[in-house]
Formats: C-alpha cells, sequence, structure tokens
C-alpha cells in the first residue's frame, strides 16, 4: 500500500502543486520558508536510479 501510495503521489505530480501553494501561504504571511532540518532522513523506500525522465513511461 505504501508504494502504491508513493507512486499515485508521484503519478499525480501532486507535491509539484503543494510546493508552491505552501510558499504563496507562507508569502503571504510574510513567513520564511523552513530551513531543511540537519538531521534529516533520506527516503524510507529509496527511489530507484532511472533511464528516463519523470516523464518517462517505459515502465508498468
Amino acid at each position: 500500500v505504501r508504494l502504491a501510495c508513493r507512486d499515485i503521489f508521484r503519478s499525480s505530480k501532486l507535491t509539484g502543486k503543494l510546493i508552491p501553494l505552501i510558499e504563496e501561504v507562507l508569502a503571504a504571511g510574510e513567513i520564511e520558508p523552513p530551513q531543511p532540518a540537519p538531521d534529516m532522513l533520506p527516503p524510507a523506500i529509496p527511489e530507484p536510479e532511472s533511464l528516463g525522465d519523470s516523464g518517462h513511461r517505459g515502465h508498468g
């Protein structure tokens, strides 16, 4: 289920929609975006290296 959710999240390009919205809301409140945490962990499920770009359709 976790992998399926990750794949849908990526294929829907949700991050590309959410990040600008969050930045817009922070800017409207004159709030600086937070800096990445120094102890930030890498993704729990590493992304396999791909031969194509994010629009590559050679899989599945």
